[in-house]
């Protein structure tokens, strides 16, 4: 579905604005440690983007 990018490959890339519609929203709670998952698409681009969300206890 996708190719897996570090962060500096990403951070250095073209930044891309858009108006960013949230198809599915995904929280899991393992243990202590929470995870949110957006699926996005762009309208104007129509690209698709995954945003990952990783939250420790007293954050």
């Amino acid at each position: 579905m996708g190719y897996p990018q570090s962060k500096d490959d990403v951070l250095a890339g073209e930044p891309l604005a858009d108006q960013w519609m949230i198809l599915h929203k995904r929280r899991r709670i393992i243990n202590d440690l929470t995870t949110d998952t957006y699926w996005l698409y762009g309208r104007q681009s129509g690209m698709y983007a995954i945003l990952l969300q990783f939250v420790k206890p007293a954050q």
